[in-house]
């Protein structure tokens, strides 16, 4: 149920649910059901607070143990639960309509009047845009607590251990919550690889470029790159890894350069073709990547790739 239709339910309900998910941000259905004048029933989280909303004075806040006895409260208090469905609605008249929404004019102004020694910020996810120097530190991040990305760190903590099935458990649960994210299903590759599974851990890999696609995306992560490469390597599909590590050729970072590396030390003639002609120690990376590693450098990399090739129950 979706569009006007929607908006209908919800104004003829006393109240319904809506959450940051397991990411902790702020999605529309926050905003959809008070503009519907209904009661936002929702968790007590950074964004949450961050949009303007407050438990019992514009929306109901709970992490659901008590839920049944806060909306009796309200049902039985139908001037009080009114206040806080009008109270609601005005928030998001007020701060998140259509007008609130400035950041691209923000950014065309901003962007011509900044100097060189400038870049253009946001102190907050709902502020305006603000101009600050190029060496000033980056506003503080108040929006940190996320779950996914919790779990997905705890699984790297049990990788580095030694504890790859509890591991993959782990990644595979962050998985199960949001199938498309790229660093919950490198996660499970690695565990895989460790467990020997090099061509589940490429078909694993693969997915991630395929949805990169999908989304048109015009970059691939380097890191996803080389370990979908290094897999397929692994796998035995030795073409699959030239394939995949010939992309991007302009791209430069310690984990693709090593793993170009570690495919021309088997096949030496490829040192004669582009990308794999200027993979070296000292090339600085021209591209980040979103995954949970420590910093290595190239030796570093190249010691990771001999390590995820031995394979351990």
């Amino acid at each position: 149920m979706v569009g006007e239709e929607c908006g209908q339910m919800l104004n003829r309900s006393w109240f319904s649910a809506g959450c940051g998910t397991i990411t902790h941000t702020s999605t529309l259905r926050m905003l959809e059901i008070p503009s519907s004048r209904c009661c936002l029933i929702t968790e007590d989280i950074k964004m949450t607070r961050a949009m303007g909303f407050v438990d019992g004075e514009n929306c109901l806040m709970t992490d659901g143990k008590d839920i049944v006895e806060r909306v009796r409260e309200l049902l039985d208090d139908k001037p009080r639960l009114t206040r806080i469905i009008d109270a609601g609605y005005e928030l998001v008249r007020s701060r998140h309509g259509a007008s609130n929404r400035r950041v691209f004019r923000e950014y065309y102004d901003l962007l011509k009047a900044k100097r060189p020694d400038q870049r253009i910020i946001q102190p907050d996810a709902f502020k305006s845009l603000t101009l600050a120097g190029i060496n000033d530190p980056m506003p503080d991040e108040p929006y940190d607590d996320c779950p996914l990305f919790e779990m997905i760190q705890h699984g790297y903590v049990l990788l580095g251990e030694g504890n790859y099935k509890e591991a993959m458990d782990v990644f595979r649960k962050a998985n199960a919550h949001v199938p498309y994210n790229a660093e919950s299903l490198a996660g499970i590759a690695l565990c895989l690889m460790k467990l020997g599974d090099y061509e589940k851990a490429f078909v694993a890999l693969i997915n991630t470029y395929r949805f990169t696609r999908v989304m048109h995306s015009p970059v691939y992560d380097p890191v996803s790159q080389a370990l979908t490469g290094f897999a397929a390597l692994r796998a035995g599909k030795t073409q699959d890894a030239v394939q995949v590590l010939a992309l991007q050729p302009g791209v430069r970072h310690p984990a693709l350069d090593a793993a170009r590396f570690v495919v021309v030390s088997i096949i030496p003639e490829l040192i004669k073709n582009a990308p794999f002609s200027t993979c070296n120690r000292s090339s600085a990376p021209n591209l980040d990547t979103m995954h949970v590693f420590p910093p290595m450098d190239f030796d570093g990399w190249v010691n990771y790739y001999c390590w995820l090739g031995k394979k351990e129950a």
